[in-house]
């Protein structure tokens, strides 16, 4: 049981905080003006942007595959004197595995994932652009019946 509320947790709090950014959206977006609308669109676009300099910064595209050869591997020495004659180094992976057959297909390419990481960055903007645009065609359309309403009578 305390497994499930442990797990659960966390999605109820990013439930509520989503549910009160699409209504902080909304009444922004109903204003008359329209710029308030568009403010957490804009935030939420530069936050992608950071996101994705940021692994822009840390991702070399061209020294990907040298970066995580040498980031990987540690040298590995023996103690054991009977043992010195074998290799004294051995390229052994952070993660346990050897990095001999590493190459740029196995890695991914660095670009494709700086590309994947800004179009699923940007998500939250397009949701919030789409809540935008939805109540703004709303209201236009609510002041042009209003308009000819007035104009009939």
């Amino acid at each position: 049981m305390t497994n499930i509320i442990a797990v659960l947790a966390p999605n109820v709090v990013l439930l509520i905080v989503f549910g009160v950014i699409i209504m902080l959206q909304v009444l922004f977006s109903k204003t008359e003006s329209k710029f308030p609308g568009l403010i957490l669109p804009i935030v939420s676009l530069m936050m992608s942007f950071l996101i994705t300099l940021g692994i822009a910064a840390w991702v070399n595209p061209e020294s990907s595959n040298d970066y995580a050869d040498t980031m990987d591997s540690v040298i590995v020495e023996s103690t054991d004197p009977e043992e010195t004659d074998e290799a004294d180094e051995v390229g052994v992976s952070v993660f346990g595995n050897s990095m001999e057959n590493k190459n740029q297909e196995e890695i991914g390419s660095p670009i494709l994932l700086i590309v994947l990481i800004f179009i699923f960055s940007n998500i939250p903007t397009i949701v919030l652009s789409i809540v935008y645009v939805s109540i703004r065609k709303r209201m236009n359309k609510e002041k042009h019946v209003n308009r000819t309403r007035i104009q009939d009578l």
